[in-house]
């Protein structure tokens, strides 16, 4: 069945042939996820300030929130590196659950008024995790990349 499918694809150059083999990428409003194929996403968008992306990864689900009033975080464990320009990334722990907060950058200075809307200024991200472990929410936040800098 692969066989036909690629010859079918070297007969017809459709865009769906062409991207069929190749990694893809997902980009919410600020960020990209490198090597994450739309169906590995469901948006949601439950109010018009924020956006949550339900996402699986390694046979694991992780949720990403996009918007600018994260809810409380739980205990803080330690800071984390990411790809993404932050002021602070940092681990936390809930009952059952380990997350990520990642602080954006403000840009300084004013802002124009004809100035496009700015992105949000907090992802959050979280799975589902036992307290002993680290579940891959750092590799997944690997992942991560500014939009428009992602490759």
């Amino acid at each position: 069945m692969k066989r036909r499918s690629a010859f079918f694809c070297l007969m017809l150059p459709l865009p769906a042939c062409s991207n069929a083999q190749a990694a893809e990428d997902f980009c919410g409003e600020s960020f990209c996820l490198r090597s994450i194929s739309p169906d590995q996403v469901r948006r949601r968008s439950p109010v018009e300030d924020f956006t949550l992306y339900d996402v699986t990864y390694r046979n694991r689900h992780f949720r990403i929130y996009e918007g600018d009033n994260p809810r409380a975080p739980g205990a803080f464990v330690r800071t984390v590196r990411t790809r993404l320009p932050a002021s602070q990334a940092r681990l936390f722990r809930k009952e059952g659950q380990i997350e990520i907060y990642v602080d954006r950058e403000a840009v300084p200075g004013p802002v124009p008024i004809d100035a496009p809307t700015p992105p949000p200024e907090f992802l959050h991200i979280a799975t589902a995790c036992r307290p002993d472990e680290e579940c891959g929410i750092e590799d997944f936040a690997s992942l991560l990349q500014p939009r428009g800098q992602h490759q």
